[in-house]
C-alpha cells in the first residue's frame, strides 16, 4: 500500500480531521470544454475580448486549478506524493513537514496549505536515478533510492533536518543555501534529534564496516558540519527521542533496555532494564519527568531521574498478532497514545498517564 497523502487525527480519539477534505480523492477533473478560446470574428478588445483566465480559476478550497481545467474532484491540499515516509509538527503546532522519495513539503496545519515545497533531495551528482526521479539535479551524498525518513524540526522552527540512509539533509528554507548535507556516508543512520538550542544535531548510526564501532550516537554541529562527538552504546539504537525540557536523549536499544545520555556532554544518565520484554518504542513528556516506552505487550511509564516504574499498562484485547508502531504523550492532556497494528488494521489507544486509567480505542482511520 502507497501513501500520498498526510492526514491529521485527533491525538485523543483518533478520529481523521474532516475539515480537510478526502486526500485521496485529490486528483484534477480535466474537463476541456473549449477553456481558454477566443470569441472569433472581431478584433480582441477591452469590450469584446472573451478570453478567459486561467490563473484566476480555484477550486473549491480557493487553490488555483491547472490550465485548462475547470474543476477539480477532491483537493490538492496535504497532497503529497509519491510515497509519503513521514511528518512532524513544527514546534508551535502551526506547519507540519512531510517527506517522500526525493522531496519534503512544509503545510499549514489548520487547512491543509502547501506554504513550502523543495522536492530537490535527490543526488548524487548526475547519475541517472530510477525512472520515477529522471535526471538527478542536486549533487548531495544521498543514495537515490533512499527513503528519506521523518523530518526533525529544530527547536526555532526554522531548519529541518531530513534523515537518510548515511547522512542528514539540513532544509533551511530561505537560507543560503537552502539546503545541505551533514554526516558520513559509511554509515547507516537511524532517528535524530536537534540538541535544545539546535547547535546540535544526533542520531544512531551503526558502522558498515568492522573497523569501526558497531554502534553509536553520533553527534553534529549543522552549521558548520563538524562531528563534535561520538557517543559509544552497548547496543544497536533501535528508537531515539529527547527530552522537551533538557539535552537528554532516550535509545530503545537491540538488547531491550532503554538508556539516556545527555547529547552535550556525552555522558550516559541512566539505563532502564526491562529484559523479559522487547522494548522498542520511547517518548518523554511534556515536562521531561517520564518516560515512556512500549514493548510487544504493554506500555510502562518510568520515573526519569529515580529510574522507578511508575506504570504499566497492558495493551487491550486485539484482533490476531498486535504490533505498537508509535507511542507520544499528549501535551496539556496528560494523555499517553500509542499506535497499534493488528489483524483488523491501525488504532489509536490512550491512558491516562498519571493514573493508567485505559481511556479509549479507536480507529486511526
Amino acid at each position: 500500500m502507497t501513501l500520498e497523502s498526510v492526514v491529521l487525527c485527533d491525538g485523543a480519539t483518533g478520529v481523521p480531521r474532516p475539515s480537510i477534505g478526502t486526500p485521496c480523492l485529490a486528483m484534477c477533473a480535466w474537463l476541456l470544454l473549449g477553456v481558454g478560446e477566443t470569441v472569433p470574428a472581431q478584433a480582441p478588445t477591452q469590450s469584446t475580448n472573451q478570453t478567459f483566465r486561467h490563473r484566476d480559476r480555484v477550486d473549491s478550497y480557493g487553490d488555483p486549478l491547472p490550465a485548462g481545467a475547470v474543476a477539480r474532484l477532491g483537493t490538492v491540499r496535504f497532497k503529497h506524493s509519491p510515497l509519503v515516509t513521514g511528518i512532524a509538527f513544527s514546534p508551535d503546532g502551526k506547519t507540519v513537514a512531510s517527506t517522500a522519495r526525493g522531496s519534503v513539503r512544509l503545510w499549514n496545519a489548520a487547512d491543509g496549505r502547501l506554504l513550502k515545497a523543495n522536492d530537490r533531495l535527490v543526488a548524487i551528482g548526475t547519475q541517472q536515478g530510477p525512472p520515477s526521479f529522471g535526471l538527478l539535479l542536486v549533487p548531495l551524498p544521498c543514495e537515490p533510492s533512499r527513503l528519506f525518513c521523518a523530518p526533525v524540526f529544530a527547536p526555532d522552527g526554522g531548519t529541518i533536518a531530513i534523515p537518510c540512509q548515511r547522512n542528514a539533509l539540513i532544509w533551511t528554507p530561505g537560507g543560503d543555501p537552502d539546503i545541505r548535507s551533514v554526516g558520513k556516508t559509511d554509515r547507516e543512520m537511524g532517528d535524530c534529534v536537534f540538541s535544545l538550542d539546535g547547535a546540535l544535531l544526533a542520531w544512531a548510526s551503526t558502522a558498515r564496516t568492522r573497523s569501526e564501532p558497531s554502534q553509536a550516537i553520533e553527534v553534529w554541529e549543522p552549521a558548520t558540519g563538524k562531528l563534535a562527538r561520538e557517543i559509544d552504546v552497548p547496543s544497536p539504537v533501535v528508537r531515539l527521542c529527547r527530552s522537551p525540557t533538557s539535552n537528554l536523549v532516550a535509545a530503545a536499544l537491540a538488547d531491550h533496555s532503554v538508556g539516556i545520555w545527555d547529547i552535550v556532554r556525552g555522558t550516559q544518565f541512566r539505563l532502564f532494564e526491562d529484559p523479559d520484554r522487547k522494548t522498542h518504542l520511547v517518548a518523554f513528556s511534556p515536562d521531561g519527568k517520564r518516560l515512556g516506552t512500549a514493548n510487544e505487550t504493554s506500555v510502562v511509564v518510568w520515573n526519569v531521574a529515580t529510574g522507578e516504574r511508575l506504570l504499566d499498562m497492558a495493551f487491550p484485547p486485539t484482533s490476531g498478532r498486535c504490533s505498537a508502531q508509535d507511542i507520544a504523550f499528549v501535551p496539556q492532556r496528560d494523555i499517553l497514545a500509542v499506535l497499534l497494528i493488528d489483524d483488523d488494521g491501525s488504532k489509536l489507544v490512550t491512558w491516562n498517564a498519571t493514573t493508567g486509567e485505559h481511556q479509549k480505542t479507536g480507529s486511526s482511520g
